[in-house]
């Protein structure tokens, strides 16, 4: 008999793939923006990195269906969007992204798109 797909790998080993390319994602943006602030990246290069890196992460979200990670993810596309420099501000508030993304995949990457919103918040309002 001829084992399928399915029978070889479980929704839960799907989930822990995703978990774990969502994690190096992450991993490569926090990397990308300490770079950054350390001067030891090309901020336009770098920003090209981010914006690359968030939406490869926006993909990976949407095709494994972590809602909150997709909206965190889309969010910080149009944070970067029409950005053409990486100033002091603007990688505090990526940074900001990144380390609610990353509270987000601990906590509630099988979480409908409303449990974005207290991690939005508190973006919105570290931004003030």
């Amino acid at each position: 008999m001829c084992a399928t797909f399915a029978d070889k790998i479980s929704l839960d080993e799907l989930r822990a793939e995703a978990v774990e390319a969502a994690e190096d994602r992450i991993a490569g943006l926090d990397r990308l923006l300490e770079a950054c602030r350390k001067g030891n990246a090309a901020p336009e290069q770098a920003l090209a990195d981010i914006r690359q890196l968030a939406h490869s992460l926006k993909g990976l979200a949407a095709t494994y269906e972590s809602r909150v990670l997709l909206k965190l993810s889309h969010s910080l596309e149009d944070y970067l969007a029409g950005r053409e420099r990486l100033d002091a501000e603007t990688l505090t508030g990526a940074q900001l992204y990144v380390d609610r993304m990353a509270e987000a995949l601990d906590d509630h990457f099988d979480a409908d798109e409303a449990a974005a919103e207290p991690y939005l918040t508190k973006i919105r309002n570290a931004m003030k």
